[in-house]
Formats: C-alpha cells, structure tokens, sequence
C-alpha cells in the first residue's frame, strides 16, 4: 500500500490522502503442449481462457495451424523431442505431452523429466504410464525423478471427450499452480 498526502507530497490544493493497494503478480504461467491433437485443441483454449501463456510444438503442417490453434501464443512448427531437448524449464514452465505416437512422448519426457517445472503431464492409459515408468527406470531415471511426472494426467473425472479431457487436465494444472498462492 502507497499513501500520498494531496498537498503535501503531490502540490495539489484540494487536500486530503490518496492510498493505492498494490497486488504483486508473478509471471504468466507457460503452458507448453507437445502435439497438436484433438485434446491439445481443447487444452489450448481451456488454458488460455484461465490465464496460461500457450505455445503448441508439433512438426505435422497439417495439424499445427493457426486455423486449429487460433489462441496459441506460439506455434512451433518443430520435433518435439528436439523442442523439448532445447527447454531450459524453470518454476512457472507447465509441460503437457499429447503427441500422436508413444516413442516421441517418450523422447520429450526423458527430455523433460531433469528440467525444472511446474507440472509434467503424459495423456495416456495406465497401462501406457506403467510402460513408460519401467522403461524410463531402466534408462536410469530416479524414483525421484519419475515422481514428477503425471501420467496419466488429468484430474480423475471419468473424461471421455477431448473437451471434458482438457478440462480434467486444466483442473489438475490450476491445482498445481494455486497450491503454493496464497489465498486472498
């Protein structure tokens, strides 16, 4: 909180105080969505309309336009798991990984998974996030390390849809981001 006396500090001859309540905001949280899928649309705007800086990476022309992704702050016409190896992370980085094939979900997490980040995301089955825990321990990646990943990911809503899909993962994302806010 500011206050300023109207005479005194600013010259002005009506008199009286002024007070201003500042509010401290952090960065805009990034939302990093690997592929350009039916439920990275959804994703896409579901979390910028909560306030996420959105960028979109996949390398198929035909899926990342800007037609699909009008919301995008940025669309990254590129290789995931090459994006993802160039990733420097950090503490308000969200990473989701919705690519169309299992072995480049698997390259962005390994790519991932030792960057900082707020959340690390993997769309799939059960069944796909065991295959993939087994195969990221024996690659030699931590207890630790793999306790970062959600996977599957999404908070756990019976979603069938891509729409409802995005909003199981939009949900779990603001959990994420809320749990260290204070509540006003």
């Amino acid at each position: 909180m500011i206050e300023t006396h109207l005479t005194h500090d600013l010259g002005m001859c009506c008199g009286g105080k002024m007070k201003v309540f500042l509010d401290r905001q952090g960065a805009v949280p990034r939302l990093v969505i690997y592929g350009a899928g039916h439920v990275a649309r959804e994703l896409a705007k579901l979390a910028k309309h909560v306030g996420f800086k959105i960028a979109v990476v996949d390398e198929r022309p035909e899926w990342a336009t800007r037609e699909r992704f009008p919301d995008a702050d940025e669309l990254l016409l590129e290789n995931p798991g090459d994006h993802a190896r160039a990733q420097a992370g950090g503490a308000d980085c969200y990473f989701c990984v919705t690519t169309h094939d299992h072995p480049l979900d698997q390259a962005v997490v390994e790519a991932l998974l030792r960057k900082p980040s707020a959340y690390l995301g993997v769309i799939g089955s059960r069944r796909k996030a065991e295959r993939f825990k087994m195969r990221l321990e024996a690659a030699g990646f931590s207890p630790a390390e793999l306790a970062k990943m959600r996977s599957p990911m999404g908070a756990p809503i019976n979603a069938l849809t891509p729409a409802e899909i995005a909003v199981s993962i939009v949900a779990e994302i603001i959990e994420r981001h809320r749990k260290d806010s204070p509540r006003h």
